[in-house]
């Protein structure tokens, strides 16, 4: 059976303060427009926990305030 090679990344950030890079164009564009060089954008409700991805705060809530309900504070909305 023939050994896979990892996936190699092509696409980097063109930030020279952000050493990310991306196997897919389309992660490098999300990664653009929504996080590089930008604040956090998402709150939890409960406490001052904020993040650049509301996944992550949906997690923080899940684990950090079992039992509450589950809604994101945008903080670009406000």
């Amino acid at each position: 059976m023939p050994t896979r090679r990892p996936h190699e990344s092509v696409y980097v950030c063109p930030n020279p303060n952000c050493a990310k890079s991306f196997s897919w164009k389309g992660n490098l564009n999300r990664h653009l427009r929504y996080e590089c060089g930008l604040q956090p954008r998402f709150k939890c409700p409960y406490c001052e926990y904020r993040c650049k991805v509301k996944g992550d705060v949906n997690k923080h809530i899940v684990r950090k305030h079992p039992g509450s309900a589950l809604y994101v504070v945008d903080l670009f909305l406000s």
